[in-house]
């Protein structure tokens, strides 16, 4: 029996920030040039929780997000998740 080629799935990944004084939407931007795989190695997070597609930005993750994204990352005023 011959291998059979594995097919991954391709899943878009965002991030996501929010008005920390009333939780209103402020803005979404495309996670590019990283797997979310090698992103939550990166920031250090389970990937085996990954199904629920959501983890919440912390300081520690702001320098390793910050090179994938050209919206300048800002915990004080904003609140942000990566989202799946």
């Amino acid at each position: 029996m011959g291998r059979q080629k594995r097919e991954s799935i391709s899943i878009e990944n965002n991030l996501v920030w929010y008005e920390k004084s009333d939780n209103n939407f402020i803005g979404k931007c495309k996670l590019d040039g990283i797997n979310i795989l090698d992103l939550l190695h990166q920031l250090r997070l389970k990937s085996e929780d990954y199904i629920i597609g959501c983890y919440l930005v912390i300081s520690s993750h702001v320098k390793i997000l910050q090179k994938f994204f050209k919206h300048q990352i800002n915990l004080a005023k904003y609140g942000y998740f990566t989202k799946g």
